[in-house]
């Protein structure tokens, strides 16, 4: 669930370009910095909580759309 839907938040078509690759970015980030033998951080990733809470606040974000879409169709 969690790969899903950081793959469908860093694919949305209505974001900026800049957006996408930033997002991409940080997340590239986040696993380079999980591999002890390459990080400064000793294999924490410490941008894995911020890059977390976007996602988070992404998901809630994305859902209640949806949702309102969902209850404005007719049918």
């Amino acid at each position: 669930m969690v790969p899903l839907a950081t793959l469908l938040s860093v694919e949305r078509p209505r974001q900026h370009p800049c957006d996408v690759a930033l997002c991409a970015l940080a997340l590239q980030v986040c696993v380079l910095q999980a591999i002890p033998e390459i990080s400064i951080t000793n294999g924490v990733p410490t941008t894995a909580l911020p890059l977390a809470f976007v996602l988070f606040f992404d998901a809630i974000v994305t859902a209640k759309e949806d949702y309102n879409r969902h209850r404005c169709v007719p049918g």
